[in-house]
């Protein structure tokens, strides 16, 4: 029975809002040109590229710099640093990009917004970096 539970529960929290921010954030930074992947994380409409949720040059900038890190073979943590609510729908989450050991040098962070879309779940609106 706690198994069940368990396996139950993993599936909840991989559809969490946070996951979701996670997981979209973590295929910028290691997969970019897996658009396939992004497009099942983003709300975007189907002829638009996922990544067009990126907002600002500082993002393009610090998806650069992790890109780059990750290119070079550098392990990096991707951990949800915050939780904000924006009514019933809307979550703000910032997700936070850190070198594992690297006691918060050249840490990222970044603020994903995420709407709750019927029959889709959550999907990100938006990402800029903080």
């Amino acid at each position: 029975m706690i198994c069940l539970l368990l396996l139950s529960g993993c599936g909840f929290f991989r559809n969490a809002p946070e996951s979701h921010a996670t997981q979209f954030i973590r295929t910028l930074v290691v997969d970019p040109g897996n658009a396939a992947h992004l497009r099942k994380f983003a709300d975007v409409p189907a002829g638009q590229e996922p990544a067009s949720v990126v907002h600002g040059l500082s993002t393009e900038v610090a998806l650069n710099y992790l890109q780059t890190r990750e290119r070079q073979g550098e392990k990096q943590e991707f951990t949800v640093d915050s939780v904000r609510l924006k009514g019933s729908s809307d979550r703000i989450i910032t997700v936070r990009v850190a070198r594992i050991g690297g006691k918060g040098r050249g840490a990222v962070e970044f603020r994903v917004m995420l709407r709750n879309v019927p029959e889709r779940g959550w999907l990100v609106t938006a990402v800029s970096a903080e």
